[in-house]
């Protein structure tokens, strides 16, 4: 738009839900940016006059309201005077273009044009909403505060990636102190091992190819945020550049919530949230808070209830705002981008071909799965039956590492599911989660994803105490060490020998071993694997589920605090799901169940290819004979068990017991110390 002070009308049909929105959301715009001797008049109109003297439509009203953009308008028809007294006159789409055009006096002064115009992308039409749901009104408000920061004069946008030396591993960074490396709360290891760290670098650099193409860049900065960016705004300001303010993503997590805190009083509260890591919006619900769901299924209930749960994701725009080249000179001297090329180049990760999760960081490879998952091969229609495959990459949706590093959204995921059931023409009822297939069982995984952020967002730091969402009681102490009233009376064990073992693979107990091969040798694991392994070692060998999570947290390339500690409190049975006291997984059971042949066995303990089926899960149980015959000496080839049970027996296979069962513990008697019989239920 012309530099000149101008004036403004917006217009729809009846002036009660799109054009009052844009009316709003612009003034708004405008106060923000102080341009109110820019733009000296806003207003709004319709082209009939259903509704003159009404208020906007409630859905709108809220939905302003949501954002914190005041609306206060009344429902007027546009008049022939308006064309001469606006010098802009922005419509929703081309029926109002038209109606407009047909009602313009001649030689009149308004430019009259879609309000679309503005948008880099094309999408030229504003549709109506009335007649839908919630999610019309919340894609009107996206699109009009996108089109005004694209129509207001000199709107620029600047695209900043902070990396936190509490949060991600730049070791090589020798000054740093003892920020570097951060280490894990109770546990202390590494918190960013080099999987997630080579994740995350190409995540970011994928970002940046990706804002670069649209126009604009990316400033990568190093630091705390608190720190960083009331630096950023001083620089700014010296540089003439008026912050509107800071936007970023909300988090829900003890440690997060600290640091924004901290970030919002640096800034002096000019930093606005939003919800975008969730798929079903907090604000679109009417139980958070003190009235969250504590068991997943009340949750789960609740949301398949609602119409539309998931709001519609705004499309990626092919042209975004300038970006502000006085930025560099600040970005340089912080050294961000230097520090993450380092990063990348101090990293020695090997790839394997075994792995399961062979994708690079980054948008551009996230689309490309998501696009090849639900449409290229249609996999996810066969995800109900392969969701608790162990090899390969199409046994599940892999969108894992990409959305817990932003890569994806998953309301994007949400709504790509509902666009593969249009195009299969399949039956629906109006409800979102009516799919008996694949479809509805990855909504129902992703939804697993917002309960637990939920879930962590009420308890503090509780939640990773021991007895964790257990801790509910709030006079309990952060640190005490009491199970709660009526909580199972257990006494956790701390045994470094078994977590090492536990962690190299070394167990003894084949199915546990591979599991935790794969997860060493790639940073990724099944979620099938996850559950038994986190059993294993914290229900059968009872050692402090914390040790567990906080290994996990340093060495998957798809940590995610709120799944990976709730996971783990569900296993352990500290969480919240009246059942998980009771909720044990039997290993042998487990690897004859869901790796009944093996391969999976013998893919990551290679040292056990040649056993038969019958001892493929059970090794301990072949004789010295068998040993030869197998190439598989126990004890050399393969480690001894360190810990064998009871319950374990009625699951081994008839044809590797006939009287053998003992001879394992027979010709082992100098280790019978090491080796733990127990009964389990």
């Amino acid at each position: 738009m012309p530099s000149k002070p101008i004036s403004i009308l917006f217009v729809c049909l009846g002036n009660i839900c799109r054009s009052p929105m844009a009316e709003a959301v612009f003034a708004h715009t405008v106060k923000k940016h102080n341009l109110q001797d820019k733009i000296t008049k806003i207003d709004s109109a319709g082209t009939a006059s259903y509704h003159v003297g009404s208020n906007p439509d409630s859905r709108s009203s809220a939905t302003c309201k949501s954002h914190g953009v005041p609306v206060n308008h009344k429902a007027r028809k546009v008049s022939k005077a308006d064309f001469d007294e606006f010098d802009y006159i922005l419509c929703m789409d081309e029926s109002n273009l038209s109606d407009l055009k047909k009602l313009a006096p001649q030689h009149s002064k308004a430019v009259v044009e879609l309000f679309g115009k503005y948008d880099p992308e094309g999408e030229l039409i504003i549709e109506d909403p009335y007649y839908g749901g919630d999610e019309g009104f919340e894609h009107n408000f996206d699109q009009s505060l996108f089109y005004a920061m694209k129509a207001k004069p000199d709107a620029d946008i600047l695209p900043v990636v902070c990396i936190d030396p509490r949060m991600i591993d730049i070791s090589i960074l020798k000054d740093q102190g003892e920020n570097a490396p951060p280490k894990t709360w109770f546990f202390k290891m590494d918190r960013v091992k080099a999987f997630r760290a080579k994740f995350y670098y190409e995540s970011v650099m994928d970002l940046k190819q990706q804002l670069v193409k649209r126009g604009s860049d990316l400033m990568i900065l190093y630091g705390a945020p608190e720190d960083v960016f009331p630096r950023l705004e001083k620089y700014l300001v010296a540089k003439k550049y008026h912050l509107e303010g800071l936007h970023t993503n909300k988090e829900y997590a003890y440690e997060e919530l600290l640091i924004e805190k901290a970030l919002s009083k640096s800034m002096k509260g000019n930093v606005k949230y939003y919800h975008d890591t969730m798929m079903v919006n907090p604000e679109d619900l009417d139980f958070v808070g003190e009235r969250t769901y504590k068991v997943y299924t009340h949750f789960r209930k609740r949301i398949e209830k609602m119409d539309s749960p998931v709001r519609a994701p705004l499309d990626i725009p092919k042209q975004l705002p300038t970006f502000p080249k006085a930025a560099w000179d600040f970005e340089h001297a912080q050294d961000g981008y230097k520090h993450l090329e380092e990063l990348y180049k101090d990293l020695h990760v090997k790839s394997d071909n075994r792995s399961a999760y062979p994708w690079k960081g980054g948008e551009q490879s996230a689309l490309d799965r998501l696009n090849s998952y639900v449409f290229k091969t249609q996999a996810v229609d066969e995800y109900k039956h392969t969701r608790n495959g162990m090899i390969g990459t199409e046994y599940s949706t892999k969108f894992s590492a990409f959305l817990a590093h932003g890569c994806l959204s998953p309301r994007l995921i949400w709504h790509q599911m509902n666009k593969f059931n249009e195009q299969r023409k399949r039956k629906r009822s109006i409800k979102a989660f009516s799919d008996d297939d694949g479809v509805y069982w990855v909504k129902f995984e992703l939804l697993w994803r917002d309960f637990f952020r939920l879930l962590v967002s009420g308890f503090g730091s509780k939640v990773f105490m021991l007895h964790g969402f257990r801790n509910m009681d709030k006079s309990l102490e952060e640190d005490d060490t009491k199970p709660k009233s009526g909580y199972q009376d257990k006494v956790w064990k701390s045994n470094d020998d078994y977590f090492k073992k536990w962690c190299a693979g070394e167990t003894g107990t084949p199915f546990v071993d591979a599991c935790m091969r794969e997860l060493l040798y790639t940073g990724f694991l099944n979620n099938r694997g996850r559950q038994n392994v986190a059993s294993y070692l914290s229900k059968d060998l009872e050692i402090d589920w914390r040790i567990g999570a906080e290994y996990f947290e340093s060495i998957l390339l798809d940590h995610d605090v709120y799944s990976n500690y709730g996971n783990w409190q569900y296993v352990a049975g500290v969480g919240c799901d009246p059942r998980e006291g009771f909720r044990h997984f039997n290993i042998i059971k487990q690897g004859k169940d869901y790796d009944p042949e093996g391969d999976y066995i013998k893919l990551w303990c290679p040292e056990l290819q040649h056993l038969p089926v019958h001892f493929i899960h059970c090794p301990w149980l072949m004789s010295k004979e068998d040993q030869a015959k197998y190439k598989c000496e126990i004890g050399r080839d393969y480690p001894k068990p360190m810990a064998l049970f009871d319950s374990w027996k009625r699951h081994y296979p008839s044809a590797a017991t006939n009287g053998q069962i003992t001879n394992f513990f027979k010709s082992n008697k100098d280790n019978k110390k090491k080796i733990k019989i127990e009964g389990q239920s």
